[in-house]
């Protein structure tokens, strides 16, 4: 078996380079679930070129990890980072990926023009524009 976050904590613990700490040995647990369950997953064939094909096999489930400030969210993600060998893979702050959602989601939901309907007075458009940007509320999908 290759080395894991879990084997990673666990001899950063041994080495005295972590205080033990029960929370963080059980995040380290379920992230080498989730590293376990990458590992053997590959995507189908099909899915690359038809995309329906793709639903048949879902992708492993992602982890949420959170906690107060100091409590080792971070160290514990860079070890899944490192060990983990699965490719494409991206780290992202939580902050940076929340964002990147939020602006593909409002993409998404955003109202194509069409160039059927009639230009309207130019008085129109401004109450128009007004009431549509005061009103839009922040859609967050889930993928």
């Amino acid at each position: 078996m290759q080395e894991g976050p879990l084997q990673r904590y666990r001899q950063m613990v041994e080495a005295r380079e972590l205080a033990p700490d029960t929370a963080q040995e059980l995040a380290a647990e379920k992230l080498q679930l989730l590293a376990n369950r990458l590992a053997q997953y590959s995507e189908p064939r099909l899915g690359r070129l038809l995309p329906f094909a793709r639903r048949r096999r879902s992708a492993p489930g992602g982890l949420y990890l959170y906690g107060g400030v100091g409590r080792g969210k971070t160290m514990l993600l860079d070890l899944f980072f490192e060990t983990v060998h699965f490719a494409p893979k991206r780290r992202v702050h939580f902050q940076e990926f929340m964002a990147e959602r939020m602006r593909r989601s409002s993409a998404a939901a955003r109202p194509r023009p069409t160039r059927s309907r009639a230009p309207l007075p130019r008085s129109q458009t401004r109450r128009r524009c007004s009431a549509s940007t005061s009103s839009r509320l922040p859609i967050l999908a889930t993928p």
